[in-house]
């Protein structure tokens, strides 16, 4: 399953491991990466449904766009200093 930027799959159909245990991923929990995401290291911690796994890619996505929403400088954000002279 893919949603918009991510993708999201079960355990059983990966090779990748757990950053911190080292362990492979759990089979029948259900995970989500990037789209464009190559690493050997899960991305996501598991979830026990797809739907689960779902709506924290579809929650991650909406959080990487709000961050580029405040990074952008320009008339409006606050951010934007301006000329302070």
């Amino acid at each position: 399953m893919q949603s918009g930027t991510f993708r999201v799959f079960k355990g059983e159909n990966t090779r990748q491991i757990d950053g911190v245990s080292h362990q492979p991923a759990r089979p029948s929990s259900w995970y989500f990466e990037p789209l464009d995401y190559e690493g050997d290291v899960l991305w996501s911690v598991p979830f026990p449904t797809e739907t689960l796994a779902a709506e924290a890619a579809l929650a991650e996505e909406e959080d990487a766009d709000d961050d580029e929403e405040e990074a952008s400088f320009g008339p409006g954000n606050p951010r934007d200093y301006g000329d302070r002279t």
